[in-house]
This record gives C-alpha cells, structure tokens and sequence, in this order.
C-alpha cells in the first residue's frame, strides 16, 4: 500500500540530467537587472548622438522650376521619334551652347548631357486619345525658372532644325522642285494651246479631248508633289508649337527629408541589443570559470584571449 500522500505527492521531479531551460533563463535576469543603469544610459547616448548627426546630415534640396510647352497635334510615331530626338545628345548639345555654366560652372560636358537628360520629360497631354493625334507636353526643369524657359526654346529650335534634310538631300529635292515646277510650267501652256485648237487633236467644237484631261490630271499631281517637296523642305514649322514655353512662377515642392528618428531607433536598437550581448556573455563566462567541468576550458579560452597575450609578452 502506498503511503506517500500530499501535494507533493502529484509534483514532477526533476532529474539532474535534465537541462532546466526556465532556470538558465531566470538565472540570465540578474546580471542585467544589475548592468540596467549602464545599459539605459549608453542606449539613450546613442540614440541622443544618432539624433544630432542626422540633423545635420539633413539635405535640403535647391527648389526646382518646370517650364511647359504643349507641341501638336502630334500622331504615336511622329512623338516617339520628338521624344527621342529631344533627349539625344546631338540636340542637347546644341541645345546647350548658349549656357556655358549650366549647370553650374566648371561642370564637364558629359554631366551637363547627363543633367539635361534627367531634366527633360516629353508626355501626351491630360485626356488626349493615343489613337488620335494629340497634343505633348516638354517639360523642363532648372533651379532658374528664367534659364528653364530659355533652355526649352533652345531644345525645340534644335528639335525644329533636325526637321529640315541634310544639305546634300536638300540640293537634290531642290532639283526635283525645279523640274518639276518646269514641268507644270509647260502642261499648262500646253493644256492652254489644246483648250484653244481643239482642231489640233481632230476633236469636235465643244467637247474636251481625252488627252487633255490626262494632262489635267498629270499637272494636278505635280502640284501636290511640289507642295510635298516644299514640305520635306521646310520641316516642321513653328507652327507645331501649340503654346510656347512657359515662365514658371512656382517650384515644384521640395521632396521631403528623411527623418532622423529612424537613425535615432536604428542605433538605440542596436546599442541595446549589443551591450545586452555584452552582459549576458560575461555572466555566462563568469560562472563557468569556477565550474568543475568547465573551468579549466574557460581558463584556457580566456588566456587565449589576444590582449592576455599582449601583456604577457610586455612583462
């Protein structure tokens, strides 16, 4: 019969080979309980340090000035090709010329290129219909408003310029222009003399050979050829500006700075999580100094330790 009765009696007796994960745990508490006025202290001066050194590593960026231009109505691919073509570096060089110290003096003509390029935005207007002709917005950005202005005037003179054929192109539309006004020249002095002697093409009084309104035609067509010549010649008029360039009166808001709280988070976490680290470890190498199984290890460890080393060679 089973005489043992009481409380007791239900409790789970521990063995000794059983590792007591709660009581490693609570034997942790003490030694940070007693390091807590260092551990609070270093935390908020490195939180207090984190804090000063992001107020004055705060940017303040200079205020940046956009001026518009609305170009069109313009088809996909024609504003494809203007977009393209108003970022290239030949137009932008051009572009260019007459600001020496943009953006700032001394600056080498790559970084000026690659400054402009990060300037310039090229969009379809608000509510245009990608199906249909529309209007586009250039968009330029300076810290001058005056100099945006002038910089995009300067880029679409130079998009404009592009428009036009190379000389050698030029010289040879100009020769078909004049060939072919000649050419109208002499279909209508023709038509005129058939439209007076009909005779001459054995027609009857009153009705239109057939072979003159085949000239009719042929010199209808070599007008519209001309005025395609004229057009290629030309290239795309000013009048594809729908609204010049414009002066901006406000700056585009500043973006706003990082804060410095997250700095200031960032290095108090982190003093934390280190100089409780440093505690923990200290106790953990305290206590198994002295033990019977791990001492004479931990002896050993501690005298390998590079600065016991260092003052052992010194003495």
């Amino acid at each position: 019969m089973n005489t043992h009765s009481g409380s007791g009696a239900n409790e789970r007796v521990l063995d000794d080979r059983d590792p007591d994960y709660w009581g490693m745990i609570l034997d942790l508490v003490p030694p940070v309980l007693r390091a807590w006025k260092i551990i609070v202290v270093a935390t908020i001066a490195a939180g207090a340090l984190a804090y000063f050194i992001g107020l004055f590593n705060v940017s303040h960026p200079p205020k940046v000035f956009t001026s518009m231009t609305y170009i069109g109505p313009l088809d996909a691919a024609k504003a494809t090709y203007a977009g393209s073509v108003l970022r290239s570096v030949p137009v932008m060089k051009i572009a260019l010329e007459k600001f020496a110290n943009y953006p700032v003096p001394g600056t080498s003509d790559r970084e000026r290129g690659a400054r402009l390029a990060s300037a310039i935005q090229f969009f379809p207007a608000m509510a245009s219909d990608p199906k249909q002709p529309s209007l586009y917005v250039l968009a330029v950005s300076d810290s001058d408003p005056a100099r945006a202005q002038a910089i995009a005037s300067s880029l679409i003179d130079a998009w404009l310029a592009t428009t036009k054929p190379q000389p050698e192109a030029a010289a040879r539309l100009g020769r078909l222009l004049k060939a072919t006004e000649t050419q109208i020249s002499d279909l209508s002095t023709l038509i005129n003399e058939l439209l007076k002697h009909p005779e001459l093409l054995g027609s009857k009084p009153g009705n239109m050979p057939a072979d003159v309104a085949s000239l009719i035609k042929l010199r209808a067509d070599s007008m519209e050829k001309v005025e395609g010549i004229k057009s290629e010649l030309a290239g795309i008029g000013a009048d594809v500006i729908f609204s010049p360039p414009t002066m901006p009166d406000k700056s585009v808001p500043d973006a706003p700075g990082l804060s410095p709280w997250r700095a200031v988070l960032k290095a108090m976490g982190v003093t934390f999580a280190a100089l409780l680290v440093i505690v923990l470890l200290r106790h953990i190498v305290l206590l198994n100094v002295n033990s019977p199984i791990y001492g004479s290890k931990m002896k050993r460890i501690c005298q390998a330790l590079p600065w016991r080393r260092a003052r052992k060679s010194v003495s």
